[in-house]
């Protein structure tokens, strides 16, 4: 049986009060003290993330090495007002969704279901991660020109049936778009 944590309590309330300006109306303990508390609960999650299929996300890669700085570090390094910017950071981080695996999970599932909707149905669980970094390499390569997106997932899709990797696709459709 899963254990079923509690969320997150944010102990400045709303996101309006975890905007640097807005801690300034907190004593820098306190504001210390929540930076701490958040600080602990994003590597938690980063570290779940981090052995979950989610380890070559975006989200896992952005954020694993960002909050490694403990709030005395920061005070010493930039002072109160780098340790505010630090603190809101960390609240956008565990306000969304996917700072979790539940959160990372629920988006996968609605992005297979859209995908199957709009007729991918070849992008599964397995190969949502690289096809996702297939289209957005060529969506960065074909930039200067409107290049229809199903026919490049089709062209996904044939890679996949014949068993080419993706970095490899990559890496010809990026010499294809350069000549």
């Amino acid at each position: 049986m899963a254990l079923i944590k509690p969320w997150l309590q944010f102990k400045f309330g709303a996101g309006e009060n975890y905007t640097p300006a807005a801690l300034s109306r907190f004593a820098d303990s306190d504001i210390e003290a929540e930076y701490t508390r958040l600080r602990k609960a994003a590597l938690g999650r980063l570290k779940t993330i981090g052995k979950s299929e989610f380890k070559e996300s975006d989200v896992y890669i952005q954020n694993k090495d960002r909050y490694n700085l403990t709030a005395k570090q920061i005070l010493r390094e930039g002072g109160a007002s780098l340790l505010k910017y630090r603190l809101a950071s960390i609240y956008r981080f565990l306000s969304r969704k996917t700072s979790s695996v539940t959160g990372l999970r629920e988006q996968s599932q609605s992005m297979l279901k859209k995908l199957h909707e709009h007729g991918y149905s070849f992008v599964n669980a397995d190969n949502l991660q690289d096809f996702g970094r297939f289209m957005e390499a060529t969506r960065v390569s074909a930039e200067a020109m409107r290049y229809d997106s199903e026919r490049v997932a089709e062209l996904y899709d044939a890679s996949k049936k014949d068993k080419v990797p993706v970095d490899v696709l990559i890496k010809y459709f990026e010499l294809f778009m350069g000549d």
